[in-house]
């Protein structure tokens, strides 16, 4: 089991929220929640004194990260650029084989499409 594994065991099984009478699950898949924590260790900005935060709500999980979108990324071109805020970080993760480069390279995409594959979104 991975390290976050246990603590999100939750989130794996679901959030249910009330439709009208009745209680939905809202499913989260494993990879785009590792992905979306991931991104948020790597490119928070570390100059700033706060910690990232993982709010859990009925109907959607919010992770905030402290900083605004490094470098030269945009809400407009994040699907398609590239910017590492802190590069010994991604080097480390690599090194260590805790991230693989298509997992840097396709991050973004790949929770995209797991959420997607299972009925949620990201915004």
């Amino acid at each position: 089991m991975n390290a976050l594994g246990k603590p999100l065991s939750k989130l794996w099984a679901g959030v249910t929220y009330k439709v009208g009478g009745r209680y939905e699950a809202l499913r989260y898949p494993p990879v785009a929640i590792h992905e979306i924590i991931t991104n948020a260790v790597l490119h928070r900005n570390y100059g700033i004194k706060d910690d990232i935060h993982i709010n859990i709500y009925d109907n959607r999980i919010e992770v905030i990260s402290p900083g605004k979108l490094p470098g030269h990324i945009t809400v407009e071109n994040i699907l398609q650029e590239r910017y590492a805020r802190n590069p010994k970080i991604v080097r480390l993760l690599n090194k260590l084989r805790i991230l693989r480069t298509r997992i840097l390279a396709k991050a973004w995409t790949r929770r995209s499409e797991a959420c997607a594959m299972h009925g949620s979104s990201l915004r």
